[in-house]
């Protein structure tokens, strides 16, 4: 029911906005950021048994803190560790989670976004369901993630790279997202973008992802290597076409078409392009292994 209210609120709050944006501005953009982060922090943070792993969760802080689970033998990233150690029942986790999650992305978009009703809703039919609410290590990487594009454009490196490091404790797939800032400000072609995106869907549809197991092989005693055996091994892996693998093309497509008629001159638009090209050339090449190409 909350979620529906706050749903409803920032759809009335976007029909009046046009109306008085001129006259507030910032400290109008910076209220509702602080009112709806406070009401998703508190719906997030408060939950019960709600949510895409919750249950999986709920076993790693009672292993950690009911029997004494050691880092080493956890399989899960030190921050996310370090969390379950500091609190003393598994409600002040999902809290902390919360907590560092939602503010960075509201931080972020009031940075970067001028429609910051929208970011909202699209933020809350999306990521905030399915991370925030469920995935809650990877919601915290994302968070990170996002702040580390606000110095990639910036071309701040070691803000950037802190960023990813700060990501990389929460989820290590983060570190995909470190070759972006040497590749993002450069203007691909429509040719190249949409050839090597279908050449990674081709290559993921044959197999790429069993390439995985044999690293993981290689590595075995490592975090690495163990979340790539296991990851490698899910029921969930397939290498089957879906309805999500070709919305993401068409998606692409509207992107860079759009960009390329309208707003040639836009830096940013074509940094968050190439984040969304490269992103699904990685999607597209791990699908045969979906727990890798999902995150």
């Amino acid at each position: 029911m909350l979620y529906k209210l706050i749903i409803l609120s920032l759809s009335c709050v976007q029909f009046i906005f046009p109306k008085i944006k001129e006259h507030i501005n910032n400290k109008y953009r910076r209220l509702i950021l602080i009112i709806f982060g406070i009401l998703l922090v508190f719906m997030a943070g408060t939950r019960n048994k709600i949510g895409y792993d919750y249950d999986g969760y709920r076993n790693i802080f009672d292993n950690i803190a009911f029997h004494n689970l050691s880092f080493s033998n956890a399989n899960v990233e030190p921050g996310f560790y370090l969390i379950n150690v500091l609190s003393i029942n598994f409600y002040m986790v999902i809290f902390l989670c919360a907590l560092i999650a939602i503010p960075l992305k509201l931080f972020v978009f009031f940075k970067k976004s001028e429609a910051i009703i929208i970011s909202l809703i699209l933020y809350l039919s999306t990521i905030f369901l399915t991370y925030d609410m469920g995935v809650i290590r990877q919601g915290i990487a994302i968070s990170f993630i996002f702040l580390s594009v606000i110095y990639l454009e910036e071309r701040k490196l070691i803000k950037f790279i802190s960023c990813i490091l700060f990501a990389m404790l929460f989820h290590i797939t983060s570190i995909t997202f470190l070759p972006a800032y040497f590749l993002v400000n450069r203007n691909f072609s429509r040719k190249l973008i949409y050839t090597l995106t279908l050449a990674c869907l081709i290559i993921g549809l044959i197999g790429f992802g069993d390439l995985l197991f044999e690293i993981s092989k290689i590595i075995p005693n490592t975090m690495v290597g163990e979340k790539l055996a296991y990851y490698q091994t899910s029921e969930y892996n397939t290498s089957m076409i879906s309805i999500t693998m070709v919305k993401r093309f068409f998606f692409l497509i509207f992107f860079v078409e759009i960009s390329r008629r309208f707003m040639k001159n836009s830096i940013s638009l074509n940094i968050y392009i190439n984040c969304y090209f490269i992103g699904s050339c990685i999607y597209y090449l791990f699908k045969s292994v979906s727990l890798i190409s999902d995150r």
